[in-house]
């Protein structure tokens, strides 16, 4: 059996020291984890804690605008109980208008928006761009479809222009094959089997 030199012994007592420190150094980063996870673990006290003191943010906010909806309206009954009963249907009567001007407002931008949905699907526009084109006014959103439907078909013909671009095929086969064995015959250009 063959003998160990000296050599052979110092190299597996480094081996076996280099395991040791290794293994150290390993039990003190797991040391170091378990202080990390230690740290971001939460007891229940604190999750309550959290918990309550956004409750009453959210609770001080809500009062907030209670108190301010409540204050509003008292001072809204204190003006009207000072005005006369002409002046009360006077504003009565505006308040009617602005009511009646913003449903018809609503009401002709609703019919445009439909009537730009019927002219995009006649163009092959797609129907999702309505929103950028239908306005309360009839005539203005006419233009909106007719600038729109140039500037659509505009670009998608640069698009299909810019993706057909490319170089022109060339003949790959060797000149020998294009002119014939002796260069001066063409042949058409099917190969014959």
């Amino acid at each position: 059996m063959p003998t160990k030199t000296d050599t052979q012994y110092q190299n597996q007592d480094q081996d076996a020291t280099g395991a040791i420190s290794n293994a150290e150094a390993e039990g003190a980063e797991t040391e170091a984890d378990k202080t990390e996870d230690e740290a971001r673990k939460f007891t229940q006290e604190d999750m309550d804690r959290v918990i309550k003191k956004r409750l009453q943010a959210a609770e001080a906010k809500h009062q907030e605008a209670v108190d301010a909806a409540v204050k509003k309206a008292i001072a809204d009954y204190d003006r009207k109980a000072k005005m006369t009963e002409a002046d009360r249907a006077a504003e009565a009567s505006k308040e009617r208008e602005a009511e009646l001007s913003r449903r018809e407002q609503e009401l002709a931008v609703r019919e445009n928006r439909n009537h730009a949905i019927e002219e995009l699907t006649k163009r092959n526009i797609p129907t999702s761009l309505v929103n950028y084109i239908a306005t309360a006014d009839a005539d203005e959103t006419e233009d909106n479809i007719a600038a729109f439907e140039a500037d659509w078909s505009k670009a998608l013909a640069d698009a299909i222009k810019e993706a057909a671009r490319g170089t022109a095929p060339r003949d790959a086969r060797s000149e020998e094959d294009r002119y014939g064995a002796k260069g001066g015959v063409k042949h058409s250009g099917t190969m014959v089997l």
